[in-house]
């Protein structure tokens, strides 16, 4: 079972290229596998899936804010974030589109997953964590 997480979270770092696309990025995928020992009950593989995913994501873009972007790109990544439209990536130099469509794409992903499976809309939710995180970390950056 955590063999097929493995796999499906190994194909979705490859497919959205993180690893190998951007050079600031740690390519290694397997230091976040530590959410496998958080959501250990067998029937929750897809959170598992899921949050491993948001693990690899919160790293990439901390190490973005913290050491790679400037101030100015810095300032445009939170605005796109907190705007949430794909179309604010218009501009962005080609490694800041690589990283805004990876976080935009698969928390919009688990959203429509949770609207098939649950019957809800988590997207307004799965948005304000992230706006949390951008936010701060552009604070940080700034001081």
């Amino acid at each position: 079972m955590l063999i097929n997480i493995y796999f499906l979270v190994f194909r979705w770092w490859k497919d959205v290229g993180l690893g190998n696309r951007l050079s600031f990025a740690r390519d290694r995928l397997v230091e976040y596998f530590f959410a496998t020992g958080i959501v250990f009950k067998p029937h929750l593989g897809y959170c598992r899936e899921e949050l491993t995913k948001a693990f690899a994501l919160v790293a990439i873009i901390d190490d973005f804010y913290d050491i790679y972007g400037t101030l100015d790109e810095l300032n445009l990544f939170t605005s796109a974030v907190q705007r949430w439209d794909s179309n604010a990536m218009e501009g962005f130099p080609e490694y800041m589109k690589i990283l805004y469509s990876a976080l935009y794409n698969t928390t919009n992903e688990v959203a429509d997953h949770i609207r098939r499976e649950e019957g809800w809309d988590a997207l307004p939710y799965l948005r304000k964590a992230v706006n949390s995180l951008s936010y701060p970390f552009f604070t940080l950056a700034s001081w």
